[in-house]
This record gives C-alpha cells, structure tokens and sequence, in this order.
C-alpha cells in the first residue's frame, strides 16, 4: 500500500518504443519518453541521452528552471510540455524537434530567448514569434515582442493562447488571410490597446474595442482601451476564456439575451 503523501505521476498518452522505466536525477524516463522532471535545479542540461520525446506535461509549472538544453536528437515536446514555467528564460530548439504539442510554452512570461535551429524543417522563430517553417501557422509569440507586431500575409492559423504571453505587445495588425481560430488566444496582454483589420478578413471582425469572430457569435477579447460601460452586441453567444482579462477600466458590462456560455 502506497503512503498518503506519496507523489503520484499521471503519464501522459504518448506513444513510446518499450515499457521499461527508471528515474535518474529528479528525471522520470518510460522507454524513450521523459515524462516527468520532479528536480529543482536552475539549468537543464543532462537529459538522459536515450530520449527522443519530452511529455505532455513533463516539467509543467516547474519554477526553478531557468534554462534548458534540450538534446540534439530530440524529436518531440509534448503537450503543455513547459507550461507555467514561469521562471524559464532560455530554451533552444534543436533541427531534430518535428513535433510541438499544443501550448507547450503557455505561461512561460520570462522566455525571451526561445530560439530554433536555422536546420530545423518543421519550424522557424522569427523577431519573437514559433512558426511552422512555411510560416502558415502562428504558434507562440513570446514576452520578447514588444510594440505593434504585425503578422504576416502567409499566416492562415492561430494555435490556442498564440498571444497570451505577449505582455508588452501593445497591438496587432492582422492579414486577411487567417481562417482558422482557436477558442482562446489571449491572456493578460496589459498594453494590447490596438487591433487592426482589413475590411474582407475572413475571421475577425472589430466594434467598440470588442474583437468578435465573423458573425459576432462569439467575443474573443476586449481591448485595454475600453473604458466605462462595454455592451456585448447582440447575436453573441459565446465569450471566450480572458477575453475581459486586461480590461482595467472598463464599470459595466451589458451582456445580450443571446448569450449562453462564458469560457
């Protein structure tokens, strides 16, 4: 019978070569899986040499780590792999990595220095911001955009939370040619006062400082700048996870008739 206090480890569904398992300085590793760093150290730089994907979940809200030396053969970083490292400052991406899994660097607000191997051919970092390697899809734009970003024309897709670290980004101006959207893609944005779209995006569309999808039936963020009474236009149905998160001046808001779910 396990103790009370006893960790327990969830392990992730991830596909792995054998079952075997063992643990070796605070890493836990199933075949040629690290599921799970329980250290405490600052810098990562012994990843056990047989492993070839990190975990969904592997060093989820470790805060002592500040840097991270993934290795040169690594393949895959699993699902929320880094998420809520908030003490994290340097992680680079080996040419190797053909997998990111979603939100792998949500809540990481002090990475500032997340590069990825010029051989890399499955993604590029550019001025700030994760793409896939044609730069069709926007997966992370990290605390060290700061200012207007504008994305670029061959942009189609916005992964989950693209935005939400980008806390000194003060606004965006988007192509028209993205057409896929997650469900949430801020978080606490502080200095996100602007928003600029063209006339025929597919995607988005703007009233009142209230970015809404096409159509209005669902409310996706509202802009620092709004100040006072905010109304929710009608047909509204949906609003999203942090949409009023950064909204510090805002007394009111009027909700419609027609909404029937807030994230």
């Amino acid at each position: 019978q396990c103790p009370a206090d006893a960790d327990i480890v969830y392990l992730p569904m991830m596909h792995v070569s054998d079952t075997a398992w063992y643990t070796q300085d605070g890493y836990i590793v199933l075949g040629n899986m690290l599921v799970k760093y329980n250290g405490d150290r600052e810098v990562i730089d012994d990843i056990p040499m047989n492993v070839i994907r990190i975990g969904n979940l592997a060093f989820f809200e470790n805060r002592s780590i500040r840097k991270v030396f993934l290795p040169e053969h690594l393949a895959e970083i699993g699902l929320n792999a880094f998420s809520g490292c908030d003490g994290l400052e340097s992680l680079h991406i080996p040419g190797s990595v053909v997998m990111i899994g979603e939100e792998a660097f949500y809540g990481c607000h002090r990475l500032k220095q997340l590069t990825v191997d010029p051989d890399n051919l499955f993604y590029t970092m550019e001025d700030g911001i994760l793409y896939d390697k044609e730069k069709t899809v926007l997966i992370w734009c990290s605390p060290g955009v700061q200012d207007m970003l504008v994305i670029p024309e061959s942009v189609k897709e916005l992964r989950i939370y693209a935005f939400a670290d980008a806390d000194e980004m003060t606004g965006i101006v988007f192509p028209e040619t993205i057409s896929v959207l997650p469900t949430s893609l801020f978080g606490h944005n502080p200095m996100l006062a602007q928003m600029f779209l063209p006339e025929n995006n597919p995607a988005f569309e703007m009233a009142d400082s209230l970015l809404y999808t096409k159509g209005g039936k669902q409310l996706i963020f509202c802009l620092r700048s709004a100040e006072g009474s905010v109304t929710v236009r009608d047909g509204t149905m949906v609003i999203c996870e942090n949409a009023f998160y950064s909204c510090e001046n805002i007394t009111e808001i009027v909700l419609p008739q027609t909404l029937g779910y807030i994230m």
